[in-house]
């Protein structure tokens, strides 16, 4: 059974895209293939996805600055860049941009899938997280919250009491 999934491709190069695709359609409920960046981004606004998977190096658009796009108009997709070439500077850069993982190209499929399924691992336990503190913080301010409300009551009670 394919896992309920949609995932965007962004490479420039059809033949990677086309490997990727073969890859992964047979795991995700969705994958959508773009060569161009202007596309992508037109999808990225259009809908979420739950992964992007996008080359660094491209004539239309670097990796990166795809990225501050996607971030720009408050997507939080988890994204993997896909590259020929990971410097350290560039690694930092990913890193600083958010990125869930670097793959260098060329892969082997158990190291893309490895590298995708530790992106959606990461992902479900930071939203776990901050589902864990929101609920923690909304509990604390409805304790207070209500510890105020009695405070309130007693000195409305104290008031109707001395008149």
């Amino acid at each position: 059974m394919k896992r309920q999934k949609s995932i965007l491709v962004l490479d420039d190069e059809p033949e990677i895209g086309e490997v990727i695709l073969d890859i992964l359609n047979p795991v995700y409920q969705e994958v959508v293939f773009c060569s161009l960046p202007s596309k992508a981004k037109e999808l990225v606004t259009e809908r979420s996805f739950s992964m992007i998977l996008t080359d660094v190096q491209m004539p239309e658009l670097r990796g990166q600055d795809f990225v501050k796009f996607v971030r720009s108009i408050g997507r939080i997709d988890p994204i993997i860049f896909i590259t020929g070439n990971a410097t350290k500077d560039f690694l930092l850069s990913a890193v600083r941009l958010g990125a869930s993982d670097v793959i260098e190209k060329p892969f082997e499929i158990s190291e893309l899938l490895q590298t995708i399924d530790r992106a959606f691992e990461l992902e479900k336990r930071r939203y776990q997280l901050y589902e864990t503190i929101f609920t923690k913080e909304n509990a604390e301010n409805s304790i207070g919250g209500q510890k105020r409300m009695i405070g309130l009551l007693q000195v409305v009670n104290d008031k109707k009491s001395e008149g």
